[in-house]
């Protein structure tokens, strides 16, 4: 059961001959409603709302440069499940970005690959109560993973790799009252994970940078039998 859901295919790719490659994925599940109960309940998972975005990338043996971005939100949703049984887990706000990928080479300029993915799922309201849930519960899961590349093997040129993960699930409330829950429940779940390389033969102008930043701040969990 999706309150609203975004999800791409498997792989999402920008190619160019030129001098830039680039691709940019906006997307948004906010301010969702999902209310259960009684009879009508689910055999698989439930979420407010679903980003979901596999493999992003930019990639070309000619490209001067690369970038790669990824923006999600799954923030605002509010579930309500009660008087009944979910078989899988239950989401608040569920936002995926796994992964955004940059890649540039060269052999006739300076190489400068970026890659972005920032994963939101803050301000989520997940209310349980005398339901059933076989596996997790979460407020709000934000994941993201991020890699660039840049490689010259012939020229001394200046190569450039960053990569960026920046995942946030904040600020998220869930209650369950007399109800049960197969395994684990999260207030906020955030994993974020980055890695860049630059490599030459001859040049020793190289920098590779990568920063990951995850953040489940401020989040409550009211269990009540």
């Amino acid at each position: 059961v999706y309150g609203g859901a975004v999800e791409t295919g498997e792989y999402t790719y920008a190619y160019s001959s030129g001098s830039i490659s680039s691709i940019g994925i906006d997307a948004t599940a906010d301010n969702n409603t999902v209310t259960i109960s009684g009879d009508a309940g689910a055999t698989g998972s439930v979420y407010g709302g679903a980003v979901k975005v596999y493999d992003v990338y930019v990639s070309d043996y000619y490209t001067e440069t690369a970038e790669a971005t990824f923006n999600g939100s799954s923030s605002s949703n509010t579930v309500t499940i009660s008087d009944t049984s979910v078989g899988q887990n239950v989401y608040g706000g569920y936002a995926q970005a796994y992964y955004s990928y940059a890649y540039a080479s060269s052999e006739n300029a300076d190489n400068l690959a970026i890659s972005e993915a920032n994963a939101d799922a803050n301000s989520n309201t997940v209310s349980i109560s005398s339901t059933s849930v076989g596996q997790n519960v979460y407020g709000g899961y934000a994941r993201g993973s991020a890699g660039a590349g840049a490689s010259s093997y012939y020229s001394a040129l200046a190569l450039i790799a960053t990569a960026e993960a920046d995942v946030n699930a904040n600020s998220n409330i869930v209650t369950i009252d007399k109800a049960s829950v197969g395994e684990n429940v999260y207030g906020g779940y955030a994993r974020a994970s980055a890695s860049a390389y630059a490599y030459s033969y001859y040049s020793t102008a190289l920098t590779a940078t990568a920063e990951a930043s995850a953040n489940a701040n401020s989040n409550t969990v009211t269990i009540t039998d």
